[in-house]
């Protein structure tokens, strides 16, 4: 639409700005969702007891922290980890996949709303 709006002219400027508005808008979105990703995780995650200081440090990063930890310890308290670290990361996933959902359904309502075609007017005969 920024092309077809855009004067033959000027169509190169119009481009540019539309990919440099994609590629901004996809670095935020990645930004913002993956940091949400993260809070949620970080927030959720109940850690086991049984856990050294430098563990608790690690598991409690990413996913990658944990599975890392995970790997040094015997199999009862690896599973209780990866479970406990799976199900925070599975929370933050679905709520980041919640929010896409409500921010997708915004922007089809939004362009819904603004981008209808014009009504054709039928030409008056003289």
């Amino acid at each position: 639409m920024i092309l077809s709006a855009a004067p033959p002219a000027k169509a190169g400027a119009a481009s540019a700005i539309s990919e440099t508005a994609y590629e901004v808008g996809v670095v935020l979105g990645t930004t913002l969702i993956g940091g949400l990703v993260t809070a949620h995780y970080r927030a959720d995650l109940q850690l086991p007891a049984f856990l050294s200081d430098v563990q608790t440090m690690l598991a409690s990063e990413t996913l990658a922290g944990a599975h890392h930890v995970a790997a040094g310890l015997a199999g009862d308290q690896a599973q209780q980890l990866m479970q406990q670290a799976g199900s925070a990361f599975a929370g933050g996933i679905a709520l980041a996949s919640w929010l896409a959902f409500g921010l997708a359904l915004v922007a089809i309502l939004i362009a819904w709303h603004t981008l209808r075609l014009p009504k054709i007017q039928p030409a008056e005969s003289h």
